[in-house]
């Protein structure tokens, strides 16, 4: 269980790292809240992003609704809907929900899907 915790630690760390690059503002990392927590969150251009990493040793033919489903989300969007006030300091136009997912593909590639989960215009 410790080293499947340090993976998926390292690919939020890896994915910080993409964001930055791609002029995101990295507003807050695993944000603890009633329900749960947020991984990632950050800003760019008046968009609130609300990521949610996980890495997988394996692929998965059902990845997308084993790893991130409904209930995820909705744990998510009540997060951020209720803390809005810490976020509502930027004038946000979106929140976009979405889900990032590594999986080990072989001994040197990892897969790298992108999960689009939900959005809000504001």
């Amino acid at each position: 269980m410790e080293g499947a915790y340090l993976l998926g630690r390292c690919a939020e760390a890896f994915w910080e790292l993409a964001l930055k690059k791609h002029r995101h503002i990295i507003y807050r990392r695993n944000f603890k809240c009633l329900g749960g927590e947020v991984d990632i969150i950050s800003l760019k251009q008046n968009t609130l992003f609300v990521w949610e990493v996980k890495f997988r040793s394996a692929p998965s033919m059902h990845i997308r609704s084993e790893i991130i489903d409904l209930l995820k989300y909705r744990r998510l969007k009540d997060c951020i809907f209720n803390n809005f006030e810490q976020f509502a300091k930027v004038k946000l136009r979106k929140i976009l929900f979405l889900g990032v997912i590594f999986m080990w593909d072989s001994l040197f590639s990892i897969k790298i899907e992108l999960v689009r989960l939900g959005y809000f215009l504001l």
